[in-house]
């Protein structure tokens, strides 16, 4: 439609062969998606946000100068006690989901001294692009990496992805019945509730080589966390 432009030269941009449905382009590996990938970071601005320095914060306004309150917060919750303390102080003591945003902040931060502002160039970018792999892939939950100033639109963002970016019913619906035959398994070996336990072990893509190991190993570092005995397991 003509509303992406070039940042440098502000020329008109379209999409690699000007395309507008990227569905089924495959993963990072294919070229489609190398393409799609190249053309987002030319055409806008790209993520250098590191979710483990920082949190990003998003202002209740948007506009000039709205990150310096939020800057603000952040120096008085650090001149505060230390950072252990700090993170120590939330182990079973929850912060409300409509306190204030120093409050929530506070929490939030855990490790962290930084934050990320969703400042006015990034508000006024056509296109924000996050690498899908490097240093700055956002391989984190987002309610553990994402502030906003305004609790509201915290509570709707959350409820938004909640609602909305998950499986289709016909996957949910798959999985559910494979969960009511491994609780029907689990209650023929002895559990009552149909209760079990669940590994996720991961081998091909892993890039970890030394987390191979075999499961007479895997079973000796976690056999006192399972369930019972006689315990089923899905992996």
């Amino acid at each position: 439609s003509g509303n992406i432009l070039h940042p440098q030269t502000k020329g008109i941009m379209h999409p690699p062969q000007n395309k507008t449905d990227w569905h089924g382009i495959g993963t990072y590996h294919s070229q489609t998606f190398k393409e799609l990938a190249s053309f987002l970071r030319e055409a806008g601005i790209s993520s250098t946000w590191d979710y483990s320095e920082c949190i990003v914060a998003f202002p209740k306004r948007t506009g000039p100068g709205t990150s310096n309150e939020l800057e603000g917060l952040l120096q008085d919750i650090l001149n505060d006690g230390d950072r252990q303390a700090r993170m120590r102080s939330y182990d079973g003591n929850p912060t409300p989901v409509d306190a204030s945003p120093r409050d929530r902040m506070r929490e939030m931060l855990a490790g962290r001294d930084h934050l990320c502002v969703y400042n006015e160039t990034l508000q006024q970018a056509p296109v924000f692009h996050f690498p899908g792999g490097g240093k700055y892939r956002l391989l984190i939950h987002f309610y553990a990496f994402m502030f906003f100033e305004d609790y509201r639109q915290d509570l709707w963002t959350k409820r938004f992805v909640r609602d909305h970016l998950r499986y289709v019913d016909e996957i949910q619906c798959a999985a559910a019945r494979v969960v009511a035959a491994v609780r029907q398994k689990a209650r023929h070996h002895g559990n009552p509730h149909g209760l079990f336990d669940s590994f996720h072990i991961r081998r091909g893509d892993l890039q970890y080589k030394d987390c191979f190991i075999e499961a007479d190993e895997i079973l000796d570092n976690v056999g006192n966390l399972l369930l019972e005995k006689n315990s089923t397991i899905f992996i």
